[in-house]
């Protein structure tokens, strides 16, 4: 019997709960630590057999997920059931930048590959972010995280999407080397790297990293619409 991408990332989850769940629980019911960590973002496509019979798998990667509900409570099978009630399994439907450079992205896909099936993953770079506040978490959460809980390449290896793309920005980088400690980073002519890379990792066709959203909408429509129309040309499936 085949077992599902969905149940191949549970178990995932489950190989590293045990002891990352008691140690962010430290911080949780220690006075001595200020912010306090959100839940884990566990990926849990709300249509796994539509995403697993699609033509072109993507998955779109953004910074952390802030107030994800709420101080970090420690029931597995509850928090890995919120990710199918936020994201509905293709475009974002949550408002904001975000939502809108995410929806637009996979409609030029669509635009570009007119008979072929879609499907998206969404995802953090940042697993676990900070309880009701934005922003990257301090250090004491991300070391954690990075020592307990660093799966974003095992989460590519299950879910095997053709194309990637991280709104993460630059500065996020670090974090992305921490997950991917094989990532190679190649310059696209004509844009500054800061901008706009193309990322070679493990089991991804094509990837790529740009700002995110919101410094996108600030660089002007001429320039992002540039940047989008660089990733589409370079995409062949």
């Amino acid at each position: 019997m085949k077992t599902t991408i969905n149940t191949q990332l549970e178990d995932l989850y489950r190989s590293h709960w045990v002891k990352f769940s008691s140690e962010l629980n430290k911080i949780v019911n220690s006075d001595e630590y200020g912010v306090k960590p959100t839940n884990p973002l566990l990926l849990k496509h709300p249509d796994i057999d539509s995403f697993e019979s699609s033509d072109i798998r993507v998955m779109i990667i953004g910074q952390e997920t802030n107030q994800w509900e709420g101080v970090f409570y420690n029931n597995f099978d509850d928090i890995l059931n919120v990710y199918p009630g936020f994201y509905p399994g293709y475009k974002y439907g949550y408002k904001g930048y975000f939502k809108n450079h995410f929806n637009n992205f996979l409609e030029l896909l669509e635009q570009k590959f007119p008979d072929k099936k879609i499907s998206c993953f969404w995802n953090n770079v940042i697993k676990v972010g900070k309880a009701n506040d934005k922003g990257a978490p301090p250090k004491y959460i991300l070391e954690l995280e990075q020592k307990y809980f660093s799966v974003l390449q095992d989460e590519i290896n299950i879910i095997k999407p053709n194309v990637v793309l991280f709104y993460s920005g630059y500065s996020y980088d670090q974090y992305i080397e921490h997950q991917i400690p094989n990532l190679v980073k190649e310059d696209i002519a004509g844009f500054d790297s800061n901008i706009l890379q193309l990322f070679k990792i493990k089991n991804v066709d094509f990837a790529f990293r740009t700002s995110h959203p919101q410094r996108l909408h600030f660089l002007g429509k001429a320039k992002y619409q540039m940047i989008y129309e660089e990733i589409i040309s370079k995409i062949s499936l």
